[in-house]
């Protein structure tokens, strides 16, 4: 085995400390780290995982189950077991003797089994109330998981997008210093002005200057999506080829219909209207006499070994002939939250007629600009490649190349921003109309 005590040695041991510290640094760099490929599908996938208002909707659907379970056992019959101990100071008496049977020690065991009979509809009312409870917490819990998915699509696509605009500003730079070279070269052989330098330099300026807000845009547009899907800050994440989606081919009023019906916030509050009628059936319960039949078990006695067993069967019956007006006012208030519930849902199925127009004509306008962003960038193109061969037989200034460089920069960013303006157009309309996003 080869022996390096020697070496290290001659090597101080501040020298080995900088070599190990560089080495981890290096190991651990985020431009080394591994990329992730990471679909929309699976992005949205993981957030849901993570997302704190969706485990929020768990629970309160959770809740809602267990008051549900609660409302339906109230039919069913309920034994209860009770017991007491009493110890006397002295043993009672009656004119100076001792009462026959008392003790100084009591015992007394109880066994009910009841069963309600008759309670006028209260706990129908109960239990269907629960019911409905249960189904809008299901619902609520939909919208959180599509309210999460949509963030999650539009911090996605607009990472995307920062690293696309993040590359044409690399490039661009990396053309501005090159035809920068070229001009002080001919500057210095004295063939171009010296303002035409300086207009060159200036746009070098400007692009490196769009490249620090670029890979500034692209650090936060990261640390955004990393937090919504719970990602560790800095992961890198490598995306997939995108195919273009196919041109929108529903009818606007279609998706307008199909919104209607399955918006969980209308459906939720479909239910809500349901809880609420059952409120009102409850209340009115309040006025009907309920009946209850009871068996009941007793043990009873001095010693615990050897205690009086009796039983008795019970029928109980109450009427609340009158209560000052209080279930009337019961009534009253469960009717004002139904009409409450109603007017809700009318004002936001008009918010969600609304919110499906919109969106539904910003997928048109996407859909219409991406054809013009594109022949813009093809245009610039061109209009770069012959510049470049006029100003290189000297029929153009640098000034001109410049201009195209920028010209070719601006629509290199304006098709990005088209495709996003589109992804992120069909992620709100899907929303919009109740479909899952991320779910073609």
């Amino acid at each position: 085995m080869r022996n390096y005590g020697g070496f290290r040695k001659l090597v101080p041991w501040w020298l080995w400390a900088t070599w190990v510290l560089t080495a981890i640094a290096v190991m651990t760099s985020p431009a080394l780290a591994t990329e992730r490929l990471l679909t929309l599908a699976e992005a949205i996938e993981l957030a849901l995982a993570h997302s704190p208002a969706v485990a929020a909707a768990e629970a309160r659907l959770n809740g809602a189950a267990g008051r549900l379970a609660e409302a339906e056992a109230g039919f069913l019959p309920k034994l209860s077991l009770s017991g007491s101990y009493t110890r006397l100071d002295e043993v009672p008496t009656y004119g100076g003797m001792p009462i026959p049977g008392s003790s100084l020690d009591n015992y007394d065991l109880r066994l009910v089994l009841s069963q309600p009979l008759y309670t006028g509809g209260a706990l129908a009312a109960g239990r269907e109330a629960a019911r409905a409870g249960k189904e809008t917490a299901e619902a609520q819990r939909e919208q959180a998981r599509q309210e999460a998915a949509l963030a999650v699509a539009q911090a996605y696509y607009g990472l995307r997008t920062a690293t696309e605009l993040k590359e044409i500003a690399r490039l661009g730079l990396e053309a501005a210093e090159s035809h920068a070279a070229q001009v002080k070269a001919a500057y210095d052989a004295g063939t171009v002005l010296r303002t035409d330098l300086l207009r060159v330099q200036l746009q070098v300026g400007n692009a490196r200057q769009n490249l620090i807000k670029a890979e500034h845009g692209v650090a936060l547009a990261r640390e955004s999506f990393l937090s919504l899907v719970g990602l560790e800050p800095g992961t890198a994440i490598r995306f997939p080829e995108l195919a273009p989606p196919p041109p929108l081919a529903e009818d606007l009023e279609v998706l307008v219909s199909a919104a209607l019906a399955r918006r969980p916030e209308l459906v939720a509050l479909r239910h809500s209207a349901e809880a609420a009628r059952a409120g009102i059936a409850a209340a009115q319960a309040q006025r009907r006499p309920t009946v209850a039949p009871a068996l009941v078990f007793n043990w009873q006695g001095s010693e615990v070994g050897d205690l009086d067993q009796s039983w008795s069967f019970t029928v109980s019956a109450s009427w609340n002939l009158f209560d000052a007006g209080a279930a009337a006012a019961r009534i009253d208030q469960a009717k004002a939250g139904l009409a409450e519930v109603e007017q809700t849902l009318r004002r936001v199925e008009d918010g969600i007629r609304l919110e499906v127009r919109q969106a539904y004509q910003a997928v048109r306008e996407a859909e219409e600009a991406i054809p013009v962003a594109l022949a813009n960038r093809e245009q610039a193109r061109e209009n770069l490649e012959l510049v470049r061969l006029r100003y290189e037989a000297g029929l153009a200034t640098p000034v001109e190349v410049t201009d195209a460089q920028v010209l070719l920069a601006q629509a290199d960013t304006g098709y990005v921003q088209a495709i996003n303006d589109h992804l992120v157009a069909l992620a709100r309309l899907a929303k919009a109309s109740g479909v899952p996003v991320g779910v073609n």
